[in-house]
């Protein structure tokens, strides 16, 4: 018998699902798809319930394994720059970091992060946040499901599409632009590591200009759009002294069938492609509704699972415990199933034979032990999952103090400045003291740009007390360039 699997993605507005089939160890088929809409503030565990019997109902297949993608504005993904810490300052530090967002301040919430490119004195990381409201939500209204359906994984989108893009066509290096409906995020990746994480404010619902019930691109806003782009991608050319990456994949809702690959691919300079589903899995697909490549946000988790590629920005340890339940109550089952048969079967053979009565009974002692042991075991189990849940709230009460951090985070600063930064200044560094003294030096072929600069800057919310530190001018292969060093100093809270 085949196995199937059902890949949801829940956005905000709608749930997206697919179900995969596996025909036999290396061949595997697309063979229902669809999408539920769902309204935001009935987003409950009776709404997901009900969503889920909808599709089961609407398909009449049921599943084996389970996988959920959430893409959701209420989800929090941030990168940020810190000072070099060990893991023990990292777990003090994070959860602080989650606090002082508005929406996430005194309440409860899981979260994972990963860092990566640590040096001597500063390390990158990449964290997630998520109410646990939000996901005691989902978990809830799939409960009654799991007795009969595995759930697999729990994973944030568009981080969970990296494991995939990483081994797709050999990549080392390349983009990702995924717009949703309210913003859009922008991931660099290079040698199988995310080297910039951004979110952009401008998303699908800003994009579209509705005009005589027909809907078309708002080119202001896509043209500052692709301007914040172009900005990120040479804040990356001018951070890891590379070329723009030329390789750009881009995935958006297309059934209002707006290009939006074509437009960019005209705009930015680079290759845009669609990352659809047919160049996510290698698995030839023969409708072209699938082809929209939102569905990749329902199956990227999925795929990940049959390739055995692992994440490192899944909820793995929220379900590990429904798995437990899950293996505990099918063991139980058994044993007592097991049990009444047995005590059938020595009934009528004590009523045939009393020698075979004497067996049988040293059997039945001998398993009502196993069951003993198992339940020690399931006891004992118990007991570590509540010694570990009991450690992490320590590790959260540890990081009250963090509430009381009172500064302006180094990664909002230098987006600040790169998003006021003149295309014909390039900067050179950037530094930030304890103090609150920033240090920002570059050089550009035209000294007015540099004026321009102060004047953006004049404006930024975060700096105050700007003013120049040096000019300096030089001749380089016949051109004359010039080199500046602006001072400031961040804005008190």
């Amino acid at each position: 018998m085949s196995e199937v699997f059902l890949g949801l993605g829940l956005t905000q507005q709608e749930i997206i699902y697919v179900y995969l089939e596996k025909i036999n160890k290396k061949n595997f088929v697309f063979t229902k798809w669809g999408r539920l809409d769902i309204q935001s503030t009935l987003f409950s565990p009776s709404a997901i319930n009900s969503a889920l019997q909808q599709i089961l109902a609407k398909d009449k297949s049921y599943p084996q394994k389970i996988f959920i993608s959430l893409l959701r504005n209420d989800i929090v993904t941030h990168q940020l720059v810190f000072p070099k810490m060990s893991h023990q300052e990292m777990e003090e530090i994070v959860p602080g970091e989650i606090e002082k967002i508005p929406n996430f301040s005194n309440k409860e919430f899981e979260y994972i992060y990963f860092p990566y490119e640590p040096t001597d004195k500063k390390i990158k990381v990449i964290f997630v946040a998520i109410l646990k409201e939000l996901l005691n939500c989902i978990v809830e209204g799939i409960r009654p499901f799991l007795t009969s359906i595995s759930l697999e994984s729990i994973e944030i989108s568009p981080l969970n599409f990296l494991n995939v893009l990483y081994r797709l066509d050999n990549l080392s290096e390349g983009i990702l632009i995924v717009l949703d409906d309210k913003c859009s995020y922008i991931l660099i990746f290079l040698d199988n590591e995310c080297k910039i994480f951004y979110v952009s404010n401008i998303g699908k619902s800003e994009l579209y200009l509705s005009k005589d019930e027909e809907r078309k691109v708002n080119s202001i806003v896509f043209s500052n759009w692709q301007e914040e782009l172009r900005r990120l991608f040479r804040a990356y050319s001018v951070e890891y002294k590379r070329d723009i990456p030329h390789n750009v994949w881009l995935v958006w809702d297309d059934k209002e069938d707006i290009p939006f690959d074509k437009l960019l691919n005209e705009g930015l300079g680079s290759t845009v492609n669609r990352l659809d589903i047919e160049r996510l899995s290698n698995i030839k697909v023969e409708d072209k509704e699938l082809l929209n490549p939102i569905y990749c946000i329902a199956v990227s988790s999925l795929i990940s699972y049959i390739k055995n590629y692992k994440s490192e920005f899944s909820f793995e340890k929220l379900v590990l415990p429904l798995k437990f339940k899950r293996e505990l109550n099918k063991l139980l089952f058994l044993s007592i199933s097991y049990i009444i048969i047995i005590g059938f079967l020595l009934g009528g053979i004590i009523f045939i034979n009393s020698f075979r009565e004497r067996i049988l009974t040293k059997k039945l002692k001998e398993i009502k032990s196993e069951v003993v042991l198992l339940e020690s075991k399931a006891n004992q189990l118990s007991a570590e999952m509540n010694e570990l849940l009991a450690i992490k709230e320590r590790l959260l009460n540890q990081a009250e103090v963090i509430r009381e951090i009172n500064r302006i985070s180094w990664s909002r600063v230098f987006g600040d400045i790169v998003e006021n930064l003149p295309q014909e200044v390039s900067l050179n560094s950037f530094k930030v003291a304890k103090s609150g003294r920033v240090e920002i030096k570059g050089e550009t072929l035209q000294i007015e740009s540099v004026a321009q600069l102060m004047r953006n800057l004049e404006n930024s919310k975060v700096l105050t007390d700007l003013k120049f530190d040096f000019m300096r001018s030089k001749e380089k292969e016949g051109k004359r360039t010039f080199s500046f060093g602006i001072i400031a100093r961040l804005k008190e809270r």
